[in-house]
């Protein structure tokens, strides 16, 4: 019998939980990484730290560049001035993003305590690139934070008055961000694995369609794989199938394309499918992912992908953000998850 292959042992593996309202504090040495945006949830997790008696650690603040004027930079700097912390910043630029997941870890090494990394205001490529940079490194995979709104724009109402008037999907009424630079491929992403063969697309249909428009339009695609993430709220529901038809999902005939349903919160769900996917099809495909989906369902790309090095990431990088306002309101819960015991147990590819 063979050896058994690093997606089987993925798929076999523990996944660990993902910890609702888990009890933590930080000291001394320890790290926290996070982005400073302009969604309430991205500096929810530093709140609770401070609230909660954490003192003296470390914050990498990474900044987007170009930056937006409404990110809540000032609210970190008095959160961490409250802890009595050190404020460390490293530049994240979304139109030249390589390396960004290697420079994390860089200053992680740098700390002799823990580290956590807060991905709520996140992008989800940056997401991806940490994760992977970890594993590639086989060095401890940074405990992950992530807050969850209480509120999604936009609202079933607003879908569907739009709707109703016949506006064009693609209106930008109901986005998040306007257009899209490029379809970034990072170096460190990138595979070159199966060159000439057949190429499948996973993607996750979102409310920014720009994006879909863009893969649709510059990767060359012979086979789609779609996951429609399902909300964790019963009232969220309706947002799959809208975005079904934002999207065009059904614009792609069967024969070449193929649709799933994974959490948008739980991420072994999204692994799951993922694992699903380069069974069937990745010894006579070549698989491409797009992380569209939602920040815990590019967790799960950030550890397909560094278990599976002959799987490439490409992502629709958005512009511009047109009113952030339209992003996500309030805080509804906070999460951590630790998944370095899964990294262990799959070991080396």
């Amino acid at each position: 019998m063979g050896a058994i292959r690093i997606d089987e042992r993925l798929a076999a593996a523990c996944k660990p939980s993902v910890l609702r309202e888990p009890e933590l504090i930080l000291q001394a040495d320890d790290l926290l990484v996070l982005c400073a945006g302009f969604e309430e949830r991205s500096v929810a997790w530093l709140r609770r730290l401070v609230q909660s008696g954490s003192r003296r650690f470390s914050v990498l603040v990474c900044e987007y560049h170009p930056a937006v004027p409404q990110n809540r930079g000032g609210e970190v700097r008095a959160l961490i001035a409250e802890a009595d912390g050190r404020l460390l910043s490293m530049p994240y630029s979304r139109e030249e993003p390589a390396g960004a997941g290697e420079r994390v870890l860089e200053a992680a090494r740098g700390m002799r305590g823990r580290t956590w990394v807060d991905i709520s205001g996140m992008s989800r490529l940056l997401i991806v690139q940490i994760v992977v940079a970890a594993f590639e490194a086989r060095m401890t995979v940074p405990t992950l934070l992530y807050a969850e709104a209480a509120a999604y724009p936009p609202s079933q109402s607003d879908v569907e008055t739009a709707a109703q008037g016949g506006d064009d999907p693609v209106d930008t009424a109901l986005f998040l961000s306007s257009g899209v630079f490029e379809v970034t491929i990072v170096p460190e992403l990138s595979s070159v694995a199966m060159q000439g063969q057949p190429i499948r697309l996973v993607a996750f249909p979102s409310f920014n369609a720009h994006q879909m428009l863009a893969l649709r339009s510059e990767i060359q695609a012979s086979y789609w794989t779609f996951v429609n993430g399902v909300p964790p709220s019963e009232r969220n529901r309706w947002r799959m199938e809208a975005l079904r038809q934002l999207n065009r999902v059904d614009s792609i005939p069967l024969p070449v394309r193929e649709e799933f349903e994974a959490s948008t919160l739980r991420y072994e769900e999204t692994l799951g499918v993922l694992l699903s996917v380069y069974a069937a099809h990745g010894s006579l495909e070549r698989i491409l992912v797009a992380p569209t989906g939602s920040k815990m369902q590019s967790v799960a790309v950030g550890v397909f992908r560094g278990a599976l090095s002959d799987v490439q990431i490409v992502y629709p990088t958005p512009r511009a953000f047109l009113n952030p306002s339209r992003f996500t309101l309030g805080v509804e819960a906070l999460y951590s998850l630790d998944v370095e015991p899964l990294r262990l147990e799959i070991g080396p590819g």
